[in-house]
């Protein structure tokens, strides 16, 4: 048995840019389950900000614990593509999530951005 999915919007506004994570929680079933990741958490698609390799959520409340806090695929991002990646997660979501960008080559790891998710 499945329940009705629930659309959980969040958005995301960093200095060079703009994301939209929209998030459904888990069904009854163990469809949405992933070895190793956990539930699809939602998606990411992030456009405008140069050499992204990884992008990964670091939750700030301790509402949501991600099993691995890599979006999968890798994602590389120029100003000239929109990339949808995958957040996975452990537990239904909710709260405020930092959205991180580890350099291409590098060990800076930078901000992109803050995403708040809440119940409509």
């Amino acid at each position: 048995m499945l329940h009705a999915p629930v659309k959980r919007f969040a958005t995301i506004i960093g200095s060079t840019a703009l994301a939209v994570l929209v998030a459904f929680p888990p069904v009854c079933a163990s469809a949405q389950q992933t070895p190793g990741h956990g539930r699809v958490a939602g998606y990411v698609r992030i456009s405008g900000h140069n050499n992204v390799q990884r992008v990964f959520t670091q939750p700030q409340v301790n509402q949501c614990y991600p099993v691995n806090p890599i979006a999968t695929p890798p994602v590389y991002v120029n100003n000239r593509t929109d990339r949808k990646v995958t957040v996975y997660s452990d537990q239904h979501c909710s709260g405020s999530f930092r959205i991180v960008s580890a350099q291409q080559n590098a060990s800076f790891v930078g901000e992109i951005g803050s995403v708040r998710v809440r119940s409509d």
